[in-house]
């Protein structure tokens, strides 16, 4: 695990800078991470199905998020917005990373259990490099390729100490 972490501080890199925003996103995706960890170990304690889990959580989010957003952003924002782009965001942020990813996750945690599962969000930082490259023209720095290659080492590492057990 602490290798999984030196591969996150590394992608998070010190070159960056430490700017207000730069702060509070990386403090954000250190709490998605924490609030994973603490969803999966809950539903492996709970026994709970991966359906059934999607479902609530994905009701709890709507009702929790969608009023919210209305009151800070006001519906003229979604009104804006093509019918062609609110689509697309309903297919990739509600269905592909909403539903099917959430469901994937609850059956991962079933089947390999809690501590497995948990180490594979840690390799979101580095499908977001990757397949940022591409789209962005940008280039690695180095401490990125070591995270890169840390974190990837980290997981080999949490599935090989797993499967020994």
């Amino acid at each position: 695990m602490v290798i999984i972490l030196l591969g996150l501080a590394l992608i998070i890199s010190l070159e960056r800078g430490l700017s207000g925003t730069s702060v509070v996103g990386d403090a954000m995706f250190i709490l998605a991470g924490l609030s994973r960890a603490t969803f999966a170990n809950l539903q492996k304690r709970w026994q709970l199905p991966a359906m059934d889990v999607t479902a609530v959580v994905g009701i709890a989010g709507l009702v929790a998020l969608v009023p919210a957003y209305l009151i800070v952003r006001g519906p003229d924002a979604l009104m804006k917005l093509s019918p062609a782009m609110l689509v697309a965001q309903v297919s990739v942020q509600g269905l592909l990373s909403g539903v099917i990813a959430m469901i994937a996750f609850a059956t991962s945690v079933r089947l390999l259990g809690a501590a497995q599962a948990a180490t594979f969000p840690a390799l979101v930082p580095d499908f977001a490099l990757l397949i940022g490259l591409p789209l962005t023209g940008e280039a690695l720095s180095m401490p990125q390729i070591f995270g890169l290659m840390a974190l990837g080492l980290g997981l080999l590492t949490v599935l090989r100490a797993a499967r020994m057990q």
